[in-house]
């Protein structure tokens, strides 16, 4: 491999992780912002994977008082929940006010409660999912506002999480160029006797 090589590979290595680290919430499947007081309304989503592994993700915030997600399921052609039991947190940068409760509704997957102290700083809770690129799947939850007046955000979307992170690029790509570095050497070297 010589150095204009070399040079390509990195370029395209760069490339691909950047294009990757763009990719949070790339499938918004619903967008409410200040969504009107409600009790245990149902919600019926759908997507298509494209990917073998997606990450369902819950995400949101309401000031002073709290929105539930509950009786959440993730099926595929009325079959069983895909979900577990447990989410993975992220906190809000702001005033990260949140829970995972069982809700006694029968699903298997805990029910998510969001509020919060900032306008706008959204706690998240995401689960990563064997899914078959091209496949039709439906989230189903019952949605509640207990402030109708509060500012609130509320999301749920769907992420490919089967695509390396950007960390993992930059590591391929010092490999990579370590390899070059000694494949370069060897040839100084042979080049010599």
């Amino acid at each position: 491999m010589n150095i204009k090589n070399l040079k390509t590979t990195a370029a395209a290595i760069i490339t691909l992780g950047l294009s990757f680290a763009g990719q949070s919430h790339a499938g918004v499947l619903l967008n409410l912002i200040d969504p009107p007081g409600q009790s245990n309304t149902p919600t019926f989503l759908s997507f298509v994977a494209s990917a073998a592994t997606t990450d369902i993700v819950f995400a949101g915030y309401q000031v002073p008082s709290g929105l539930n997600a509950t009786g959440i399921s993730l099926t595929t052609g009325g079959g069983p929940n895909l979900l577990g039991p447990t989410w993975n947190f992220t906190p809000a940068g702001c005033g990260s006010i949140a829970s995972q409760f069982d809700d006694g509704l029968g699903t298997g997957t805990n029910g998510l409660g969001f509020a919060g102290v900032c306008t706008g700083s959204y706690d998240q809770f995401d689960q990563a999912v064997a899914t078959n690129a091209g496949q039709s799947y439906d989230v189903n939850f019952l949605f509640s506002n207990s402030g109708s007046n509060a500012p609130s955000g509320f999301m749920v979307s769907t992420d490919a999480a089967d695509a390396p992170e950007p960390a993992s690029a930059a590591l391929l790509l010092a490999g990579l160029g370590g390899l070059a570095i000694h494949r370069m050497r060897l040839r100084a070297k042979a080049s010599k006797a």
